[in-house]
Order: C-alpha cells, then structure tokens, then sequence
C-alpha cells in the first residue's frame, strides 16, 4: 500500500480499515458495497495506491473499463515498481483495445518483476496483438524458461508458431505437450492446427475428434474439423462439421456481407472473404510485376464493371486456379448463383486459357455438386492494369490478432 499524502496516524488507519473492508467485500462479490468504501477510502485520500488499484479492477469486473483505466493509471503513478498494477492496467487497456498502451504496461510490469513468468506471458500476447511476433516468440520463451510447466504460455508459444508459418515446428513443440495434459482442450486444438498447417490432415483429424470426445459442445472443434475434412477432400462431412459448429455458437457462420467490408444493399453477399484480392506473386506473378514480390488486384471495382458484361459458360478444367486450399465455412455459405471472374489469356502455372480471380469457393462448391460448367465474367488483362497494386498499398502495417485477455488479478 502507498500512502502518498500526509495523513495524522488516526486517518491513515481508518483510511487502511476502509480498504480492507472493501477489499473483504469484494473478495465475497458484494461489489456496490465495496466500491463505496473504495470511494470513501479516496474521498480522504485520492492517491491512496491500494484503493485505486482495487477499485479499478472493481470497475473492470463491472464492465466499466474506461474508468477502471484511469484509476489503475493513476495507481501506476503512485506505485511505479508494483507489477501486479501494472499487470493489471495491462489488461485493462487491452480490453479498450488500446493495444500499444498495453504493450508498454506489461513490459513496465516484466521489467518490474523480471522473474515472474506470469509478467512475461502477458507481454508476450501484448506483443503477439501488435504483430510484434520475434519479440512475442522471445517473452513466451522466457516465461516457460520460469516456469517449465506454464501451460498456457507453451500452448501460446505453439499456436504462434502455426501463426508464423512454421507448423512443423508447432508440432514438434506441442505433441509432447499433448502427451503431459491429454485432457487439457486448448492444447490439442492448437495442436490440431499446427497439424492442419502442417498439411497432417489425418493426424490432424484424429487429434481434433479427440478434442470433441472429450467436449462435444466445443463449437470451434467441429469448425476445426470441418476445416481438415475439407483438406481431406470429404466436403460433405466438413461442411456437416462446419454446421454443427454454427448450430453450437451462431458467432461463426461465415457472413460474406460483414467479410466484404461492406453494407446494406452495396453488400457483394459472393465476394470471398480473401477474394477481395487476387494476389499475384511468385510462380502466378503477371508480365511486368516482381515475382518475387506479391501484388494485388481488389476484386471490387471489378464487381462494378462486370455489372453490364456478359456471363460466359466455361468448363473448370479450362480455369487455371491459384488457390486449392479450401475454406469450409467460405465453402459451406457460397453464394453460386453469381458468376465468378477469370482473365482470359493471362500467364498461370497450370497453363490453362483462363486464370480465376474470384469464386475459388464458388466453384469448389459446384464441383461437390457435381457440376462441370460454371458461369463467369471475363476480362483482359489490359482492363485490370491499372488496378494492380503492391500489398503494402493495402497493408501499411502488420496484421493484428488479439489474444484472449487474462483476468485480472483479484483483491488479497
């Protein structure tokens, strides 16, 4: 506790009795009675760094986060060192989503409490939120370094290495994990992932039904599932998996309206999701732009331009397409009543006369219906040109993911 004013002994006490009060009132979940003794308790003294810090978390659980923000900022003023506050203000900002602020609360908090593993994996999902992801792989590494056996912040580790792009080593850091807490769900579904990554589909499937025998309810499961049985080539039984999920947790459905970035009636309801751009790069780069470095053609000003084109039948084996990977619930919510877009002419590897550049899940759609023909509108590529942009025109920065909040630490 910090008592930064000058009080006479008999008004610090009754201030520390205050505290302690509400601090019992709290721990028991009488929380209006304990904010207002955390209210009488700063009424005599406002920067008294416990009432501060209590009742900010207070305000948290309540739901109030902007006001929890600044008490727990001006408790950080008065207790500097206190990583606990820090910690704490931490996750406050993060739920405001003030992610950069967070970032620099929990190093504050890791550099105050070097050995404490639980500061360095609250930084390490910090950083992880703001695509600092080296720095990320680092903090996680120094928490396990701590505490060996901190499950989450070895789950962590392995699902931010699936995130990065290096599934192989997910796997091999998270199956022995696996084998230490075979019940424990969080580990086998980022194990399931890193396995899907790592393009392991049947051991990726056994590891996700695993993870549905021991909870048949986790709606995110059977979402997984769906995703490795669409890999697998048994499009039924994931989009099957991929309805299940949704019928669990109606949060996931796939909604290509709020995918679009657009709404109302402008809404493309047959954009995909990634289709939004047509990346062109590597062995699928066009005539004049890197190879080696990826471009992008926005598919919605094409949208507008196909709205007074003809629509041409053309038979799939003629369209060469870029991306095989199948997204189920893309797949599953498929709207193939609109054509799709190709390039008439264009270079692609598979050297077929036309090149796709939106509808992939449209048309994995009408194959597993048995369809051989689909409907498209097509473009020279002379009329796409001037849409071409490299991605950072796009993507200025690194994406952003943001990472399940931990709790607060409680009063005691």
């Amino acid at each position: 506790m910090t008592d930064s004013t000058d009080h006479g002994a008999g008004s610090a006490a009754r201030i520390d009795a205050l505290v302690a009060d509400a601090k019992q009132l709290h721990q028991a979940g009488r929380l209006i009675e304990a904010e207002r003794l955390y209210g009488q308790a700063l009424e005599l003294d406002p920067r008294h760094g416990d009432a501060l810090h209590y009742r900010g978390i207070l305000l948290h659980q309540k739901g109030r986060d902007e006001e929890a923000a600044e008490l727990l900022g001006r408790a950080a003023e008065e207790q500097p060192e206190n990583a606990v506050v820090l910690g704490n203000l931490g996750v406050v900002l993060r739920a405001l989503a003030r992610l950069e602020d967070a970032r620099d609360a929990f190093a504050r908090a890791a550099e105050a409490a070097p050995d404490s593993p639980e500061a360095h994996f609250n930084l390490a999902g910090a950083l992880h939120a703001i695509g600092q992801n080296d720095t990320a792989e680092e903090a996680y590494r120094r928490a396990i370094a701590l505490d060996p056996d901190h499950v989450d912040a070895l789950t962590n580790l392995g699902a931010l290495l699936t995130f990065v792009d290096r599934p192989a080593e997910a796997v091999h850091h998270l199956a022995p994990l696996a084998e230490r807490f075979p019940d424990s769900l969080p580990v086998l579904r980022n194990l399931a992932g890193a396995l899907l990554g790592a393009r392991r589909y049947g051991d990726a499937e056994v590891v996700c039904r695993r993870t549905l025998e021991i909870d048949p309810s986790f709606a995110r499961a059977h979402l997984q599932l769906g995703e490795i049985l669409g890999q697998l080539g048994r499009i039924a039984e994931g989009i099957a998996a991929y309805r299940q999920s949704v019928a669990l947790d109606p949060s996931l459905a796939y909604d290509p309206v709020a995918a679009s970035g657009r709404s109302g009636e402008s809404a493309p309801r047959y954009v995909d999701v990634v289709g939004l751009f047509h990346a062109i790069g590597g062995a699928w780069s066009l005539p004049g732009y890197d190879p080696e470095r990826l471009h992008l053609l926005p598919i919605n000003p094409l949208i507008e331009a196909a709205a007074d084109r003809p629509v041409v039948s053309i038979p799939f084996d003629e369209v060469g397409i870029r991306r095989r990977f199948v997204n189920i619930s893309r797949l599953a919510e498929a709207d193939t009543s609109y054509p799709c877009m190709v390039l008439v002419d264009a270079p692609n590897p598979s050297g077929r006369k036309y090149r796709l550049i939106d509808g992939n899940h449209r048309i994995h759609r009408l194959i597993h219906e048995g369809q051989r023909v689909g409907r498209f509108y097509v473009f020279e590529l002379d009329e796409v040109r001037e849409l071409i942009r490299p991605r950072e025109y796009f993507f200025p920065g690194e994406g952003r993911i943001e990472l399940d909040a931990e709790l607060a630490h409680p009063p005691g």
